[in-house]
This record gives structure tokens, C-alpha cells and sequence, in this order.
């Protein structure tokens, strides 16, 4: 299940990688892999992490729970 509230809106390369732009809870931004909700960003839920951006396919592959067997959702555009 998506989590509430978030909006992915477009992908990126900008000069440090791939980043997926995203709204939550009226904050706006850029998220790239290994960012967390909680710990390194405000633009994801606690315990939500970026596995993958596909900028080539206009994907944001999310996922929550301990590795492996963690649920991922895939976002396109």
C-alpha cells in the first residue's frame, strides 16, 4: 500500500544520481536510494526507504520492512 499522502511527481539526473522529486505532508523535494523516512528525509514515512530511482523508466521503487523480504511498491509515471 502507498503511503498516504505521497505524490511522485517526476524523476531526475542531476549531477549526484538519480532522484525521484515527491511531495508529503506539504513538503516538497528530491529523493535519492538509500533515503529514509525518519532518519534522512522528511519526504517519506518512518521506516520507508528508496531502493530504487529509474530515470530511464520514470520509476520509484520504495520499500519498508527488514531486507530481505521487504514489501517494495513500484511508482510510475
Amino acid at each position: 500500500m502507498l503511503p498516504e499522502g505521497l505524490k511522485f511527481n517526476g524523476v531526475i539526473l542531476a549531477s549526484g544520481g538519480p532522484k525521484a522529486l515527491v511531495q508529503f505532508q506539504g513538503n516538497a523535494g528530491a529523493l535519492m536510494v538509500g533515503d529514509q523516512g525518519g532518519r534522512t528525509t522528511d519526504l517519506l514515512p518512518p521506516a520507508w526507504k528508496v531502493a530504487a530511482v529509474d530515470v530511464a523508466q520514470g520509476r520509484l521503487i520504495l520499500a519498508t520492512g527488514p531486507e530481505p523480504g521487504s514489501t517494495r511498491i513500484t511508482l510510475e509515471l
